[in-house]
């Protein structure tokens, strides 16, 4: 009987102890949960860090490369594109058809295609401004190339656009949907809608 009255004073004790013992040190207690807090959010903030920085240099280098993507496959067939995107390895792919070259942009490379909207995210030729070219008289483009062309950055601007196909010169008067500031200073893409690949 005293042994389990001796217990359960023995509990109390421990108790009045440690409450003792924890106001006693209540300066140290307190400092040392401050550095564990600050040493967790020393680890959270250089972690953080680290993975915000490995994810700036990958952007910066698939910026100057001009594509998110891993591969570029050329000269494919409309058959072998659906049996590539209809596969289970590739994640997304993106479709571009070539059309020419700008004639009429002397000191700045503009290179005319279509390109879908996926294909679009990964060349960073997305518009910023205004939309993806849908009517057939309509492209997007980045600042650069307007500039380049001479053409005021405005939705709605007229842009000549001019190229040379087999030997044969076209010449179209555009109207600019959307546009993007240029990731790269040398070259410029210019995206037409799949209706002027099509006319």
């Amino acid at each position: 009987m005293n042994d389990i009255l001796f217990g359960n004073n023995n509990t109390a004790v421990i108790k009045r102890l440690s409450k003792r013992y924890f106001k006693k040190n209540r300066v140290r207690n307190l400092a040392a949960i401050l550095a564990i807090i600050l040493t967790a959010f020393l680890f959270t903030s250089v972690i953080s860090l680290a993975f915000s920085m490995a994810s700036s240099l990958q952007l910066s280098q698939q910026m100057l490369k001009g594509s998110k993507a891993d591969g570029d496959i050329r000269y494919m067939s409309e058959e072998q594109y659906q049996e590539l995107i209809s596969s289970d390895f590739v994640e997304q792919a993106g479709c571009r058809r070539f059309i020419g070259h700008a004639t009429n942009s002397p000191g700045h490379n503009i290179e005319i295609e279509y390109a879908d909207e996926i294909q679009q995210e990964l060349t960073f030729c997305a518009p910023t401004h205004g939309d993806a070219p849908q009517a057939a008289n309509e492209i997007s483009t980045s600042d650069l190339a307007l500039e380049a062309l001479g053409v005021e950055v405005e939705i709605g601007a007229q842009v000549p656009v001019e190229f040379e196909v087999r030997g044969q010169t076209y010449h179209f008067d555009m109207v600019l949907s959307g546009w993007w500031e240029a990731t790269n200073d040398t070259s410029s893409l210019m995206i037409v809608s799949e209706k002027f690949v099509e006319e």
